[in-house]
């Protein structure tokens, strides 16, 4: 399922990258596991991540049955958290 999960999250990268204050995004998958993926996206600010969140959670734009597909295909709900960067 590995494979499939990584494709339905891949083809939610340009809506990512289309929401204001994302300047890159991008899908990995361990080469060892590949069950397990990774999401990676930089933002402006947490706050318009968190925006992009709640657009996800409340369905707003979301096309019918795929966050049900999504969440079918994952072993365990997603987690994510905040870093700071220090390049700049």
């Amino acid at each position: 399922m590995g494979d499939e999960l990584q494709d339905l999250i891949q083809s939610n990268v340009p809506k990512i990258l289309a929401a204001k204050g994302c300047p890159s995004c991008q899908v990995l998958q361990n080469l060892d596991d590949p069950t397990r993926i990774l999401l990676i996206d930089t933002w402006d600010d947490a706050e318009r991540d968190r925006a992009m969140v709640e657009d996800l959670t409340s369905m707003k734009d979301v096309p019918s049955g795929l966050m049900e597909k999504g969440l079918e295909l994952m072993s365990t709900p997603p987690k994510g958290t905040y870093y700071r960067s220090y390049v700049r």
